[in-house]
Parts: structure tokens; sequence; C-alpha cells
């Protein structure tokens, strides 16, 4: 799981570089009916952040934020877990969510489909 987040995070910061920002999708979701899905413009997202712009980041998908500090918490827990060779973030992951909790989930992300097709991505 740490090579797939590490080799997913150098593609973005490298493509930042390469091939700002570009205007394609490779979202089959959108692809096949021209509307975005929830996590279209992440990726545009995560590199507006890496490059510090935030307002920017925040208008190309709001989540992404989140789900970057979430990534950056996730990789630096599993790091301290296999120094001290323990398996708290795997117990964690594996835990049963509340029912409340994934509705809240539900709707942040429905929340933010609506403001995908709003814009017109």
């Amino acid at each position: 799981m740490l090579l797939a987040i590490s080799s997913g995070y150098f593609y973005i910061f490298i493509s930042a570089w390469l091939d700002p920002l570009q205007e394609k999708t490779l979202c089959v979701f959108k692809n096949l009916t021209g509307y975005p899905c929830a996590g279209c413009g992440m990726t545009r997202s995560t590199i507006s952040l890496f490059k510090g712009n935030i307002p920017d980041s925040f208008y190309y998908n709001p989540l992404a934020i989140v789900v970057n500090i979430m990534v950056l918490v996730a990789f630096v827990w599993m790091i301290v877990d296999l120094a001290q060779n323990k398996v708290r973030f795997e117990t964690f992951i594996r835990r049963k969510m509340h029912p409340a909790f994934l509705i809240a989930i539900f709707l942040i992300v429905f929340a933010n489909w609506f403001w995908n097709i709003r814009k017109g991505y």
C-alpha cells in the first residue's frame, strides 16, 4: 500500500510540471455519459494543492483536499507501524463503521458530485 501511494503521488507530482492541468480526462463515467463523476477534478485539485494554490484546488474538487490529508495521515501511520512492527493502521481500517458515518460520507460525496455537475465538468 505504501508503494501504491508513493507511486501515485510521484506520478501526480511529475505530471504537474510536464503536462499541467489539461482538460483531457480518463474518467470512464464522464466519457460515457458526458457528466462528471464525484471524483472528477481530483488530480487537478491535487496538482494545484502541490503548487500551493488552495483556492484552485478547492474549485477543482473540494474533497481532494480532505482525501490528500487522509492519505498523508495514512502514509505516516503505516510508516510508524512498520518502524514499530505494529498493525494499528490495519486494525483501524478493518473495523466496522457506524451506519450514520457511512450515510454522512455518502451525503458528502453526493454533494461533491452535485458541485462537479453544477461547475460543468
